[in-house]
């Protein structure tokens, strides 16, 4: 709960808008090279469950050529649970989780491009997957918009998102 706190207390005043606000889910960071989903510090994924629901869909993306950020989630589990699961090279719970599309990885691209390229791939075949999702997001055109939507998530009843994440018109996360 002390995340979001200081999240509610961010000085939104001085920060450059518009901005992408994306919920902030409580799951494992992945994302793809290839057909290879890799974490944040770029290991394969462990869990053999995880990895053969989604393979071909990562198959998929290989094929489209394109590279997204996903947040692997198990709905009703904390990021300790859902991380653990994740490492476990043969926990069963993987065939659980979801992957919720965050964000494509394109350099020198703003998010409007990124999200609309995003979203006509998921249109185009990705949503055809199971439990593949894509995040929902506002575009926050100010300070109050921005502490509103950071309210929205943290009033949310739901274990698997724990605030908000926003994002420049640049910024995703392998920069």
């Amino acid at each position: 709960m002390r995340y979001i706190q200081r999240a509610l207390d961010i000085d939104y005043a001085n920060v450059a808008y518009p901005l992408l606000a994306l919920p902030k889910y409580n799951g494992v960071f992945c994302y793809n090279d290839g057909a290879n989903p890799l974490t944040r510090e770029n290991n394969i994924i462990n869990n053999v469950h995880i990895r053969e629901k989604f393979k071909k869909y990562f198959d998929d993306l290989a094929q489209m050529g394109i590279s997204l950020e996903h947040e692997i989630i198990i709905a009703g589990y904390d990021f300790n649970k859902t991380s653990g699961i994740v490492r476990s090279a043969d926990n069963p719970e993987g065939s659980k989780a979801q992957l919720v599309i965050l964000d494509k990885y394109v350099p020198s691209t703003g998010f409007k491009y990124r999200y609309a390229q995003m979203a006509r791939a998921y249109r185009d075949g990705l949503a055809a997957h199971d439990d593949v999702l894509l995040s929902p997001f506002e575009l926050v055109q100010s300070p109050a918009q921005a502490r509103a939507f950071t309210q929205k998530m943290v009033e949310l009843d739901n274990p698997t998102i724990e605030g908000a994440v926003f994002r420049g018109a640049f910024t995703y996360y392998k920069e």
